[in-house]
């Protein structure tokens, strides 16, 4: 039943395209306390691994509707932010309330928020380790903080020295891109179809010993109750599922990603996988292209990866 449900709101989207009938999920990246959470998450769990420093250029695959992360990653001390989206969402002139309330949670040293959001920390209080005093004062004086603000305001994006906001991405020439240190996403890699393209890409923008960071979520996104429904649809069914929903997902369990990763150049330092049990497809409802797949892919409903650039 939920399989003709689902093709049935397929088919309305594409009579329908102002309408979206998918329904969202997670946090919102106009939030700034969804930001921080999310940038603290990736700081703490690369920080070891990238010989204790802060990254001094920063990747954003997928931003979305602000840059709010990479502007907590600028008032942590990087010196440039690189936002990488499929379409322009963001406005940079309307990030200014966000990136002030940013400043505000980084002054009170405020705890990571636990809420919604993965990967699971071990400890959500605020790093000082990390973010030192010292660090702090440097990093959040009004001259830094207003030269961010103004860069949010300037729309000639050839003079902006810290941000930088490109869409369509696929599109982006690696040679007209600055080196990265660091390359993160949040809840984007499952959207993105040509996979091998986008570790490619990343692969070739980062320098060598540099650090990716991705939190990857392997569910259906509301498309059955069952949360890894989406591997007993055929090929067919999935088509008129998905319909005009281009950013859907694209169905490619955490191996894939993996295998992927090494064949980009990769070697893998971390892999957290979040277990899901109870009420699930049984493996005999599983579709042809997947009727293979592998115990521990069966089971990881998200994943965070963290890999180091050979």
């Amino acid at each position: 039943m939920d399989t003709l449900i689902h093709i049935i709101g397929g088919f309305f989207v594409k009579c329908f395209p102002g309408h979206n009938f998918t329904p969202s999920a997670g946090g919102s990246t106009n939030d700034a306390l969804y930001c921080y959470g999310v940038w603290m998450r990736h700081l703490v769990l690369s920080y070891k691994a990238n010989s204790c420093r802060i990254p001094k250029t920063v990747a954003e695959l997928g931003p979305g509707m602000s840059i709010g992360c990479g502007l907590a990653a600028l008032l942590c001390g990087a010196e440039r932010y690189i936002g990488l989206d499929v379409v322009e969402y963001s406005d940079l002139s309307e990030q200014a309330k966000i990136l002030d309330e940013l400043v505000m949670l980084f002054k009170s040293h405020a705890d990571i928020p636990e809420g919604n959001i993965s990967p699971k920390l071990k400890d959500y209080s605020f790093p000082s380790e990390i973010l030192t005093d010292e660090l702090l004062r440097k990093n959040l004086t009004d001259e830094r903080i207003n030269k961010i603000r103004c860069e949010l305001n300037e729309k000639d994006s050839s003079k902006r020295q810290m941000i930088r906001y490109i869409a369509p991405w696929e599109h982006a020439e690696i040679k007209n891109l600055p080196s990265c240190d660091f390359v993160f996403s949040q809840a984007v890699l499952e959207h993105i179809d040509g996979l091998n393209n986008a570790y490619s890409f990343m692969s070739n923008l980062l320098k060598s010993g540099s650090l990716m960071s991705h939190q990857i979520d392997f569910r259906c996104h509301s498309q059955s109750p069952y949360w890894n429904r989406h591997w007993g649809y055929s090929d067919f069914s999935w088509k008129l599922i998905r319909a005009t929903k281009l950013f859907l997902i694209n169905r490619q369990p955490c191996s894939t990603h993996l295998d992927l990763m090494r064949k980009n150049g990769f070697c893998v330092l971390i892999e957290d996988r979040r277990i899901t049990s109870g009420s699930s497809l049984k493996r005999k409802q599983l579709s042809r292209r997947f009727s293979k797949i592998s115990d521990d892919d069966f089971k990881t409903s998200g994943a965070y990866i963290l890999a180091k650039k050979l």
